[in-house]
């Protein structure tokens, strides 16, 4: 395919990892119709602010758009032009447009230079320039991503009112929630010798002991009571 008739739609950059990655929460039906939803994108510019030319667009039925445009729209904002942008895929349209005008520019000087010669630019060595030219833009945009999923996935204690607020969720009264926070601070919220993953996992697990030691009867009266808690067991 030549330079001159080589068209900005012909190909679009995709990052399997990023796609994926950041559709991982859709079923195979929405993640179609987000692909769709690309493919004209890259191709015609920004998705038109119409229902029926977006369902039309994605192949989605009628009895399953209301779910669909929920999932998929949100990869998309609404901006004051009437039409739905995505910022990544516009980004990534310049720098391709860019690319294919710059190589545009060189076989013409090229083919002005030498006439006699026909100087064809093909569309594989244009992608090849334009991964070349985005690798280290992608591998730092990955490597942004994965220490922010790293630093969301540490652990960070909570306050008195989150737990008073999990223990009116699963049935733990505000007392137990107050020894439940003071034990774990007093240990560095450690289960054992490890560090705690999940301070409402642990919430649970402090209501069943609490749950067990109520209903053992007491010594002297015969009568479930308030046994002393075990602070000496792992929770």
């Amino acid at each position: 395919m030549s330079g001159e008739t080589m068209e900005s739609s012909a190909w679009f950059a995709c990052y399997p990892r990023d796609l994926t990655g950041n559709t991982d929460h859709l079923c195979n039906h929405d993640f179609g119709a987000y692909v769709r939803a690309l493919c004209w994108y890259y191709t015609n510019g920004p998705l038109p602010d119409n229902e029926d030319s977006l369902r039309n667009m994605m192949r989605v039925e009628k009895t399953e758009w209301a779910r669909t445009r929920g999932n998929v729209m949100e990869f998309f904002q609404l901006n004051g032009d009437g039409k739905w942008h995505q910022k990544r895929a516009d980004e990534v349209i310049a720098q391709r447009d860019e690319l294919i005008a710059r190589k545009r520019a060189q076989t013409a000087a090229a083919r002005a230079a030498n006439p006699k010669n026909t100087v064809t630019t093909s569309v594989t060595d244009t992608v090849t320039d334009y991964v070349t030219a985005t690798q280290s833009q992608s591998q730092s945009q990955v490597q942004s991503k994965v220490q922010v999923q790293r630093e969301s996935r540490r652990f960070a204690p909570p306050s008195l009112d989150e737990t008073k607020l999990e223990g009116a969720k699963i049935g733990l009264p505000d007392s137990e929630c107050e020894k439940f926070m003071a034990y774990y601070e007093s240990n560095g919220w450690k289960v054992g010798r490890n560090p705690m993953k999940s301070w409402r996992a642990a919430m649970i697990h402090w209501k069943s002991n609490w749950i067990e030691r109520n209903a053992k009867p007491n010594a002297k009266t015969g009568r479930s009571g308030h046994a002393k808690p075990d602070y000496s067991k792992p929770f």
